[in-house]
């Protein structure tokens, strides 16, 4: 096995790269803690049915980004790992475009949305169009940010907003003025102070003339062009992971949409933390040479499957919480036990396949692989819905979807790896086993610290077994990491 300690010191700045990681980790690591209290308050205090309806909100403004046709993914793709001095040079014409190209594409569509269809549907549609407007300038900022890897910004950021709109939750509570459309007010307003945060942090850099000239629109098409691919991939993305829920959507009441969302938002919390790692390599991995970009793979792909299958853990007490205070969603728990199966591959996808195909120039490649597997598992949902009748369905549809698009990125990226042995059925395979032992303890014991302690054993007991020389090398660079932490 080569030396991945010296190999990631020297290539992926191992110092700067572990104090980013470790910030942005934390302060992710607080987001999940305030989303997991948000996601307990919010189905505890809103009837099922004004919970669905929160629900379509944050499903289909899932979708919104795509209006942006590209140009923010273009933009991050020039910038990423460039200082903020030289991003600054563009960030005043990149912001006019974005901003000139939202307002003729969103106000005639919020307009025809809220002529056309009936209340309360209109109102909901202009909200995600507004949001849209927000967000996608928003993240304009966001990936300024990123690209320049300005992580503690963006940690502050993210723990204030998520502060913010939890003190807004409990204040509409203690105020008895707690339903959907004011989460929903709520949940714009703070991306709209975000918004306000970052104009003003950047407005250095946003001066100059605001005339509509032909030398912008070619600046702005030719970052659509760049980004077109990757706005289409992490579309297909999005709705990938979101497609179980969408079908549901369509196909099963709104009550019956609730429970299912509620079981999958458990899963987007800790998406929201794997996307933060996500954000923190690309950046580095955008910055280095490829020479060791197979043994820095394995290297990744084991710490997500060790931490996935640590976090399996979490079910054991979740579920007893869930039939103590949460009873209106018990059943749901079945939804989740299966849904936490995808996780792992999942986030084998989103932290190393999405970023190896963009550093590899293989963009329409993940795109179409992406098209196959989207629609791969959406005519395994269709089926099971058909079949079964039932909420199960979509979730087992989901897993092996996951599972799917996992072996065609690993088949495409073995390409790119040339005679590398990329592990993949060791991969599966430690998977497997640590979703078997899970499984077990849930079918054959009952007592949740029972489950908890004798799943942590086996946990170690599997790990040590497929990923003993990895834990090792792992532990080095940890101590490694420290050393040079204490020195600074």
């Amino acid at each position: 096995m080569a030396d991945l300690k010296y190999a990631t010191a020297s290539h992926v700045k191992l110092k700067s790269f572990g104090k980013d990681l470790l910030g942005y980790a934390i302060s992710n690591g607080l987001f999940v803690v305030i989303n997991f209290i948000l996601g307990i308050i919010i189905p505890k205090y809103l009837p099922v049915e004004e919970y669905g309806v929160w629900q379509i909100f944050v499903l289909y403004t899932g979708y919104i980004g795509i209006i942006h046709l590209g140009f923010l993914d273009g933009t991050l793709l020039r910038w990423a790992g460039r200082d903020l001095d030289s991003i600054g040079t563009e960030m005043g014409s990149a912001f006019r475009f974005l901003l000139y190209e939202q307002i003729i594409i969103i106000l005639p569509l919020s307009v025809l949305v809220y002529l056309l269809l009936p209340s309360p549907l209109n109102w909901l549609w202009s909200m995600i169009f507004l949001y849209g407007l927000i967000i996608n300038i928003t993240t304009f900022f966001l990936f300024a940010a990123q690209a320049a890897r300005m992580f503690t910004i963006l940690s502050i950021t993210n723990v204030v907003r998520n502060v913010i709109f939890l003190a807004l939750i409990l204040t509409l509570i203690a105020l008895g003025r707690f339903d959907y459309s004011n989460i929903i007010y709520s949940f714009s307003a703070i991306y709209v102070l975000t918004l306000l945060f970052f104009i003003i942090y950047f407005r250095r850099y946003l001066g100059g003339a605001w005339s509509v000239t032909s030398g912008l629109w070619a600046y702005g098409w030719k970052h659509i062009s760049a980004g077109v691919f990757i706005l289409l991939g992490n579309f297909i993305l999005a709705f990938f992971f979101s497609i179980d829920k969408f079908m549901v959507s369509i196909n099963f009441s709104l009550e019956k949409f609730a429970l299912y969302a509620f079981a999958s938002g458990i899963l987007l919390t800790i998406y929201v933390f794997v996307k933060a790692v996500s954000d923190v390599v690309f950046p580095y991995l955008a910055a280095a040479d490829r020479v060791h970009s197979g043994d820095a793979y394995k290297l990744g792909s084991t710490i997500i499957i060790l931490a996935w299958g640590a976090a399996l853990t979490i079910y054991f007490p979740l579920s007893w919480f869930v039939q103590q205070y949460l009873t209106s969603y018990s059943a749901s728990l079945p939804l989740i036990q299966v849904l936490l199966c995808s996780l792992a591959f999942g986030s084998l996808i989103q932290i190393l396949h999405v970023n190896y195909f963009r550093i590899y120039g293989r963009q329409r490649q993940y795109f179409l692989w992406g098209l196959v597997a989207l629609a791969g598992v959406a005519i395994l949902i269709f089926l099971a819905i058909k079949i079964w009748g039932n909420l199960l369905g979509p979730a087992i549809g989901m897993v092996c979807g996951c599972l799917f698009w996992y072996l065609l990125n690993e088949l495409s990226l073995k390409a790119s790896f040339q005679k590398r042995k990329m592990d993949t059925g060791k991969y599966i395979l430690a998977i497997i086993c640590y979703a078997a032992a899970y499984w077990l303890l849930l079918f054959f014991i009952e007592n949740i610290f029972l489950q908890t302690g004798l799943y942590l054993c086996l946990f170690a007991l599997i790990s040590c077994i497929f990923f003993r020389h990895q834990v090792i090398e792992l532990i080095s660079i940890a101590r490694n990491l420290g050393r040079t932490r204490v020195k600074d």
